[in-house]
Parts: C-alpha cells; structure tokens; sequence
C-alpha cells in the first residue's frame, strides 16, 4: 500500500502526518495567529485524519480553541469545496492562516481567496501539505511540507519485491518525514483574538 493504510495486514509506505501538520500550526501561531483553520478534505481516510489530529494538537497545547467551523471537511469530488471555504472566510471570526492538506484543497483555497478577493498573505496566510510542480506557478510561493516521493515510491518497490520473493516476512510499515519549506505564503499577524 502507497499513501492509504488499510490495515495492519498489509506492508505500507506513506508520509508521516500527524507531527509534520503539528510543525507547520505551531509555525503559524509563532506567527502570531490565532485563527487557523485546516481545509481537511476526505474524512475516515489515515492521512486526513492523523493531518486533522496534529492540527487540533498543535492548537490545544497553545492554548488555543479550535472552532468546528474552522475545519473544513467533505467529499470534493462532489461536492463544492471551494464554497464552502468561501462560506468560513466570510465569518466574523474567519481564520487568518489556512492550511491546505491536499493538493486539491490547495486549488479551492486558491480559489476561494481569488473570488473574496483576499491576498495571500497579507490578508490570508497559506500553507499546505503535499506541494506539486504547478504550485511553483502560484504567486506568492507556498509554504509547504513537501513529500518525499521518489523515496515513497523506492521503498515501496522495495517492500514489494521483499514480499514477493518471501510472503512470510513479517508486515513492514515505513513512515518518512515530509520536509517543510518556509516560502512567503505566510506572514507575521500582529495581534489576534482566537
């Protein structure tokens, strides 16, 4: 398995998610936010839910209330992500750093931002998890925990041909660290209110 854990019953390679969202709260609130929300994507799903449960970690240990509004969740393949951002960031108490934990929640905070015609960052600061080639198109570039995926996909071939010359090897699970680049999506907030 590559990304998705399903189980204890298979050999797995992905990226480690709780912690590494956990390094890039405690990056904003050092900041100065206190208002950060998380554009989570899929619930039910390993990497989403570890994402989600370093989020509400890093928040809680600083002190800091996590409203339910401010975790964005849902099927985006069918349903429309972009609006439902659109819909936080109108609230009274909107977040003022938002954190996208996909490549697709990416585009719909982009988005989102474009229509409320808010900038990245001095009115909205951003930072995601994953970061793709086209994000380097992004103006201005984004802060992110990049994935390790030469390696995600070297060591999955790795646990493949090890299971497939032996079946009864024990199951191997790995976890690599995403690194985290700080860029300019994000900026100083002088004083918040959470």
């Amino acid at each position: 398995m590559i990304d998705r854990m399903t189980g204890r019953d298979f050999d797995w390679v992905g990226v480690e998610s709780k912690d590494s969202t956990k390094e890039v709260v405690e990056y904003l609130i050092s900041l100065g936010h206190r208002r950060i929300g998380i554009l989570a994507g899929f619930r039910g799903i390993n990497t989403t839910e570890e994402r989600v449960k370093g989020y509400q970690e890093a928040m809680e240990e600083a002190g800091i209330k996590v409203r339910r509004e401010w975790i964005i969740s849902g099927n985006y393949r069918n349903e429309p992500m972009t609006e439902k951002v659109i819909q936080v960031m109108r609230e009274i108490h909107a977040p003022t750093a938002l954190i996208a934990a996909n490549n697709r929640m990416i585009y719909n905070a982009m988005a989102a931002m474009q229509y409320l015609n808010l900038r990245v960052p001095e009115d909205v600061s951003m930072a995601a998890f994953g970061y793709s080639e086209w994000a380097e198109y992004f103006e201005p570039k984004l802060t992110a925990l990049r994935e390790p995926c030469w390696e995600i996909g070297k060591q999955a071939y790795q646990l493949l041909k090890r299971r497939m010359e032996d079946n009864s090897v024990p199951v191997r699970q790995v976890r690599l660290m995403p690194r985290f680049e700080i860029r300019n999506s994000c900026s100083r907030r002088e004083s918040e209110e959470s």
